[in-house]
């Protein structure tokens, strides 16, 4: 209708800053044409740049037409500038030629390896990134923030290299739907770790780590992502390999992770903590609709993998809605029994609980020579609040460190119905633990 087959955007070139806040993180570029045509992103940008669907509509009266695209763009954590190309590609080749959009990302704050000063930024740009409430004042050194801990000559562990950099970081309370920002690969003196608090975390429906947090290896111990949001631990967190205590409370798996149940994972791992990944709260779990409770609501029986780790001294499950009966191993010859040289073995080691009782199990349950073997290292087994049902199996009612764990609240305590609308519980709880002494 006397206009020439053209895509004509009303910009050639759109330059954008490194970071913005999450929600805010998008540009719109209308675009004049008369024949139809998508949106090409190189695949290196993909992860970078995303263009949300459009519409064209070149039947409706005069030509040419007007739509706006609008992109969506992430942060750029390396210190050089990104540049990115999009391009407008006619449908129908032989009618118009492509047109190209260059988008022009700002370098983001460079960060030094491996110095103090590189912390201190490494420390400040993820803050930004996942919207941290309260963060820090740049004026100030940083062994004056709060919630940071650095390395001092008097500590265990302390070398030069690490003098005056992050050991410990906490990020409390914040407001994020992405994963662990890229800055975190900088902390690398850092011994302990803790996120606790995300505002969007029952908002969240697929999220995981990232993996730029396995770039600590060496020197990461203690590792916490408390109420992050995470539906997802993948295997390659398993690089963390130096980690000593794991907390994941109140995430939202749906299945325990089978990275954990693999004893060759995390072999120095001493403590795991699964509480309260519920995303919704629900009582009776034969009536409900819905299916995406957290909780591990998919996990078909108990996580037995979990107890046989021979390292794992510590292992809260509690506020679930783990289901089903605890195993006896009765009918599993790979897990032992207490023989006479266990019970000879406690006279002499030094141990938190008291000496094993000499006897044979099968004598009125007086002694623990032949009674299942199970956790004999586990300081603290915590079960409570889930929807478990059947008996409780003999090598928990009379494990040696049975009276630590405070079973009354912290093992029997369970609440509500199963999937199969039965009421949970125990069919054998004692009133009292004085069949245990």
């Amino acid at each position: 209708e006397g206009f020439d087959y053209a895509i004509t955007p009303e910009k050639s070139t759109v330059e954008i800053p490194d970071y913005a806040v999450y929600g805010t993180r998008h540009f719109d570029v209308r675009v004049r044409s008369n024949v139809p045509f998508s949106v090409h992103i190189e695949d290196k940008d993909r992860n970078a740049l995303s263009c949300e669907p459009f519409t064209l509509r070149l039947n409706g009266g005069l030509r040419p037409r007007e739509t706006t695209l609008r992109f969506n763009w992430g942060i750029n954590s390396l210190p050089k500038a990104r540049p990115m190309q999009v391009k407008l590609q006619p449908d129908n080749a032989d009618l118009a030629e492509a047109v190209v959009l260059t988008v022009d990302q700002a370098a983001g704050p460079e960060i030094e390896a491996d110095t103090r000063r590189g912390d201190s930024v490494a420390l400040l740009s993820i803050a930004r990134t996942i919207g941290l409430g309260n963060s820090w004042e740049q004026g100030d050194p940083m062994d004056r923030w709060q919630n940071v801990s650095l390395w001092e000559e008097n500590m265990e562990g302390w070398t030069a290299e690490k003098d005056g950099r992050v050991r410990s970081v906490q990020f409390f309370m914040f407001n994020t739907k992405e994963p662990i920002p890229y800055a975190i690969q900088y902390l690398t003196a850092a011994e302990e770790i803790i996120f606790y608090g995300n505002s969007n975390t029952f908002l969240i429906d697929q999220l995981e780590p990232g993996e730029d947090i396995v770039k600590l290896k060496d020197n990461l111990k203690r590792l916490t992502l408390c109420g992050y949001g995470f539906t997802e631990f993948p295997a390659y967190m398993a690089e963390l390999s130096n980690l000593e205590y794991l907390d994941l409370t109140a995430n939202q798996f749906q299945r325990i992770p089978s990275v954990l149940k693999d004893e060759a994972n995390f072999p120095k791992l001493r403590e795991l903590v699964l509480n309260a990944n519920q995303r919704y709260l629900v009582s009776d779990l034969s009536n409900t609709l819905l299916t995406n409770l957290g909780g591990f609501i998919e996990e078909p029986s108990f996580p037995t993998e979990l107890l046989l780790r021979r390292n794992l001294e510590s292992l809260l499950l509690s506020v679930n809605f783990l289901q089903g009966s605890i195993p006896d191993f009765l009918d599993d010859p790979s897990v032992p029994t207490y023989t006479q040289a266990d019970v000879d073995a406690s006279y002499d080691a030094k141990r938190q609980c008291d000496t094993l009782p000499a006897g044979n199990f099968a004598d009125n349950r007086r002694g623990i020579i032949g009674l299942k073997k199970v956790a004999p290292q586990m300081k603290h087994l915590a079960l409570n609040l889930n929807r478990f049902t059947g008996a409780l199996p003999d090598w928990l009612l009379y494990h040696p460190s049975l009276d630590l764990w405070i079973p009354d609240i912290i093992i029997f305590n369970q609440e509500g119905f199963d999937q199969q609308g039965r009421k949970a519980g125990f069919s054998n709880t004692p009133p009292n633990l004085n069949y245990y002494y």
